[in-house]
């Protein structure tokens, strides 16, 4: 047997060279297959001219058998095993709510005590009539007159109280038959000064007369100038034809005031100068502070004066200051 020098060197070598031998030594390739008992068997490359043995052949197989197919399970079996799964079987967390407490009131039955009702007399307290729309006769008087209205613009009536004297004075109106061969109303108002509100001729009908005084603003000025207003009507002539005076009409002048005026003596000497000139004075007094004295000195005498305990009751004198005017008319 022949033993390659490469081989004789690797036994003589020491063993750190072994790995040395394992790589330069020659390595046969072969050909291994597989017997059915899963061992490998080697069979080297085949040399021309050499015969060797024939492979061992395996019996061959039958096909593998197919199987029906079956409808698809809707229940999904388990798998058939010999050794089953122990089942760990975890008990589910128990959650313990507390249960909802229902309170449930127990029926109140409340027994109202007897009420004793005890009838206590109120006191009686006599109020001024409630205010009542007069019907008032219209003036069947043909005669001309003119009138002048001359209303207390002062601060002590306030806001409601002017709306009850401004429809007073409008309702007055509606009284007579207005026209320039007929009645004529001119109007003034006044409190530390006097403005005139339109002219004897400015209106010939009775709708836009009645709403032109209804229609008069509060001013809100302080002052009970009533002196100042019969000076306007003097000194500024508003009887005269110039304003839409005629000439043989009564002329009249109602004054309405809630007080004293704020110069007494001035108030006193302009009524009588204004009544020296042929001109018949209306004194209206409201409310419970007024100066009767004064309002008797400012007509033209004490039958002409006509009170009212309030504003509200305005409409109760309506009737008998218009049946009043009525007869003034036609008297120059």
């Amino acid at each position: 047997m022949r033993v390659s020098n490469t081989v004789l060197l690797c036994f003589l070598a020491t063993p750190y060279l072994t790995f040395l031998c394992n790589g330069l030594q020659y390595t046969e390739y072969v050909e291994v297959e597989y017997n059915e008992n899963g061992e490998g068997v080697a069979y080297p490359e085949k040399e021309e001219g050499i015969s060797y043995p024939e492979y061992p052949t395996y019996p061959e197989y039958p096909d593998y058998q197919e199987y029906p197919d079956y409808p698809e399970e809707t229940t999904r079996r388990p798998c058939a095993s010999s050794t089953a799964k122990p089942t760990t079987t975890k008990p589910a967390p128990t959650t313990t709510k507390p249960a909802p407490t229902t309170t449930t009131a127990a029926p109140t039955t409340t027994t109202a005590a007897p009420t004793t009702t005890k009838t206590t007399p109120k006191p009686t307290t006599t109020n001024p009539p409630a205010p009542t729309t007069t019907t008032v006769k219209p003036c069947e008087k043909t005669a001309k007159s003119d009138i002048m209205e001359v209303l207390d613009a002062s601060s002590s009536i306030g806001e409601t109280n002017w709306g009850h004297q401004t429809k007073f004075a409008a309702d007055i109106t509606q009284a007579f038959k207005i026209g320039p061969n007929d009645i004529q109303f001119g109007c003034l108002i006044f409190n530390n000064e006097t403005t005139k509100i339109f002219d004897l001729k400015t209106f010939s009908d009775k709708t836009s007369l009645y709403n032109k005084i209804r229609s008069i603003a509060y001013p809100t000025n302080q002052g009970t100038f009533t002196y100042r207003a019969l000076r306007k009507i003097r000194e500024e002539g508003l009887f005269s034809p110039f304003y839409g005076g005629r000439p043989g009409a009564s002329k009249i002048v109602i004054v309405m005031t809630d007080g004293q005026s704020s110069d007494k003596a001035k108030t006193i000497s302009e009524a009588e100068l204004l009544k020296k000139s042929g001109v018949t004075i209306i004194a209206v007094g409201i409310g419970s502070e007024v100066d009767t004295t004064e309002l008797k000195a400012i007509a033209t005498d004490p039958n002409k004066v006509f009170s009212a305990e309030n504003f509200t009751l305005l409409d109760v004198i309506k009737k008998e200051l218009v049946n009043f005017t009525c007869e003034q008319t036609g008297r120059s």
